[in-house]
């Protein structure tokens, strides 16, 4: 979704930055062979310098991510919820009529999967959005949840949601914005494969068997699927479907430490991308150290920022509401509004995944 040099070009014709760009990009091909042969820098290789120079890097561009104004707000009082952790709940209830807005939008747009005009105009103020420029100079967006309460569904917490909305389970997920455009849109702007990537699958049921169900809901049907889990599942494919066994590489451990590694799922990424392609990754391994690694490699490499069009990561964090669940790790709250934040305004299209 994001292109490689993104906000490098001003936003005048759209032939003339498409021009520009596939010029630069050729010439940084061909200076990075000249200087380094066969012997690429991992960041800098020809696959990549083909892949980012092809059509779909040049048909659209990743402008800005601007916070709805409920996400701005929340912002702006951070420093309140440091040390006290019972404002966060307070102010989820200050603002229960925007978050009944979202939950609702939410399940009308995946019961439906159609467009309906007032439905999407009514988002506005709750929704965030990513802004991006196609070659012609239009601009179109895609929405995405705002990061306020605890990042996950706002009533998923009995003791910390609106006084008037009813409690959901913890790991609900019915408040995640999957995919962030209008019903079929997807196939207008991702005409390739589409791909699954789920690092800490559990069962099938749990998480990929509702991922899969979910997006066929907006019209996304994916090609192949790649998942990991480390504990044991000696039953794994007794819940496989069978029109999924055929697209499913499961692998029963857990994945390299080594990003380098062949075997690494960005590596794997990297090999099948092709222009065009829809990539969903999700990253929920509960190895906090392999998490950050992989987060921290996706982060400051623009080509993976490129070909990942959807991210889906749980960052645990130190929080007397979520102790139960995370311990005390040494991540803030703050820590994780921060990190989420400044990846989206990097164009990665990220979400809390709970």
């Amino acid at each position: 979704m994001r292109a490689l040099i993104s906000g490098s070009v001003p936003p005048n014709s759209g032939q003339s930055w498409q021009r520009n760009m596939l010029l630069f990009l050729l010439l940084a091909c061909f200076v990075s062979f000249v200087m380094f042969g066969t012997q690429l820098p991992r960041r800098l290789s020809i696959q990549s310098c083909i892949l980012n120079s092809h059509g779909d890097s040049m048909t659209y561009r990743f402008i800005n991510y601007t916070p709805s104004i409920l996400e701005e707000a929340w912002y702006r009082n951070r420093g309140l919820y440091i040390d006290n952790a019972s404002r966060i709940c307070s102010d989820l209830d200050t603002h229960a009529q925007e978050l009944a807005s979202w939950v609702s939008f939410n399940t009308n747009h995946l019961k439906n999967n159609t467009y309906d005009e007032k439905l999407w105009s009514g988002v506005n103020d709750v929704f965030s959005k990513f802004v991006y420029e196609k070659s012609n100079g239009e601009t179109f967006t895609r929405i995405i949840e705002p990061l306020v309460g605890h990042f996950r569904h706002p009533y998923a917490l009995p003791h910390c949601k609106p006084m008037s909305a009813e409690a959901v389970n913890v790991q609900d997920r019915s408040y995640v914005a999957f995919g962030g455009l209008k019903p079929l849109d997807n196939d207008v702007f991702f005409s390739g494969k589409h791909y699954l990537f789920d690092l800490g699958t559990a069962d099938f049921p749990t998480s990929l068997g509702y991922l899969i169900a979910t997006y066929a809901k907006i019209g996304v049907e994916f090609d192949r699927i790649w998942a990991w889990e480390s504990t044991p599942r000696p039953n794994y494919w007794d819940s496989v479907p069978s029109e999924v066994q055929g697209k499913l590489h499961f692998y029963n451990k857990g994945i390299s430490s080594d990003i380098d590694a062949q075997s690494h799922p960005l590596q794997i990424l990297s090999k099948f991308y092709q222009p065009g392609d829809y990539v969903v990754f999700k990253l929920d391994i509960d190895n906090s150290e392999l998490e950050m690694s992989v987060m921290k490699e996706i982060m400051e490499d623009e080509h993976l920022q490129h070909i990942i069009s959807e991210l889906m990561f749980e960052m645990h964090y130190d929080s007397p509401d979520m102790e139960r669940y995370f311990g005390k790790p040494n991540m803030s709250y703050i820590d994780v509004l921060e990190t989420f934040r400044s990846c989206r305004q990097k164009g990665i299209f990220l979400h809390y995944w709970p």
